[in-house]
């Protein structure tokens, strides 16, 4: 599983890190990890992807086994950011969406 997260999502988050920063002259350290906290199989993502892209390619999955050591879950740690009042705003399929149509030269 990994959390994709959408550019414009993890923008804002930084932004919102940048204002708490201001609003605290000597804030303490945080660890922020910026994610939509909905970690997904990349397998969906890949379809999502494809689907469109109206990609015709055969997608095989499960050819490989996983390495050694691997991580089956991926993901951020988004608490210090909610707790800010950040949250994601682009689902995987809107996000996907944007991202082709501005690879090919259209707007979001």
């Amino acid at each position: 599983l990994r959390d994709f997260t959408y550019v414009d999502d993890i923008v804002r988050g930084f932004v919102r890190v940048l204002e708490y920063i201001e609003q605290n002259p000597k804030p303490s350290y945080h660890n922020v990890g910026v994610g939509t906290g909905s970690p997904q199989k990349l397998k969906a993502f890949v379809e999502t992807i494809k689907k469109h892209t109206g990609s015709s390619s055969n997608l095989v999955f499960g050819r490989y086994p996983y390495r050694k050591g691997e991580l089956e879950l991926r993901g951020p740690d988004i608490s210090f950011l909610k707790g800010l009042g950040w949250s994601a705003k682009t689902d995987v399929d809107t996000g996907v969406k944007n991202l082709i149509a501005s690879l090919s030269g259209g707007q979001h």
